[in-house]
């Protein structure tokens, strides 16, 4: 071990200065001086040992964090965005848009408060409207689906509509709703009906009385076993008076282009028939 200058001042000056008053009483601080230094290193050694064993136990855990997501099974592959399901789906109670007896339904289920059903209904919709729905390939369905879990007033908006639909205007409002999803709230429900012209008193009164609120919850629980999860979630297939068969889900607010696809593959296995 190196001595460094104090210690060595200290050492030599022993023999000379043993027994005198001011000089002894020098040395005595002297020496404390470097023992308390001495522990002072000491401590920082002890420390840097602490240290080095909380590395050596990070390491482990992290070795073992990495053996276990190793061991881990692989979370399942997310649903296809379309997908063959081939169940035989009712149209539900809303009047659709388009011909009865047009050859395909497409069926949306959806959430009057969803930001990407609002999406699909502003910029989507009209789309396949004009291009399918109103040249007669097309019968457009809408089916509630609202997820009371994240939209609590869904439910009763939901059944707005269809106090709406009592007037003729089920649509209107459907269109209504979505344009002014912002700030939606089921006490601005009365100032959308004024909007669209309907009687204000006759469609309160049908809202009051919650007596749509069976057919939302239906809508629901057949979405439900249909494998919906999330809105905007639509079933296309082939019409069958009130209902559809050969059906496909499309899960999402997909592009114009992903509904024209499906509905031209479908038109043309028609066609083929």
């Amino acid at each position: 071990m190196k001595l460094n200058t104090r210690m060595l001042m200290a050492v030599l000056l022993i023999p000379a200065i043993s027994g005198c008053g001011d000089q002894g009483s020098a040395l005595n601080q002297e020496i404390q001086a470097l023992k308390q230094e001495q522990q002072m290193i000491g401590k920082k050694i002890d420390d840097i040992q602490v240290l080095k064993q909380g590395q050596e136990r990070i390491s482990k855990d992290l070795e073992e964090i990495k053996k276990l997501l190793a061991a881990r099974p692989a979370p399942p592959a997310p649903p296809a965005a379309v997908e063959k399901i081939d169940k035989v789906v009712m149209i539900g109670s809303i009047s659709p848009l388009g011909l009865d007896d047009a050859p395909l339904t497409l069926i949306e289920f959806s959430d009057y408060q969803c930001p990407f059903c609002n999406r699909h209904a502003q910029q989507t919709t009209p789309q396949i409207v004009k291009e399918y729905v109103e040249t007669d390939k097309v019968r457009y369905v809408f089916r509630d689906f609202p997820i009371e879990s994240i939209h609590p007033q869904a439910v009763k908006i939901a059944e707005a509509a269809r106090c709406a639909g009592e007037q003729g205007k089920y649509w209107e409002m459907h269109d209504q709703l979505f344009t002014n999803q912002r700030g939606l709230s089921t006490d601005k429900l009365p100032e959308h009906a004024e909007a669209i012209g309907i009687d204000t008193e006759q469609f309160q009164g049908c809202l009051d009385s919650g007596k749509y609120a069976a057919a939302v919850r239906q809508d629901m629980e057949e979405g439900g076993k249909l494998g919906i999860r999330g809105t905007p979630s639509f079933i296309l297939g082939i019409s069958d008076g009130n209902q559809v068969k050969d059906t496909y889900i499309i899960r999402g607010a997909h592009p114009y282009t992903i509904f024209k696809e499906e509905i031209e593959k479908l038109l043309a296995s028609l066609m083929v028939e």
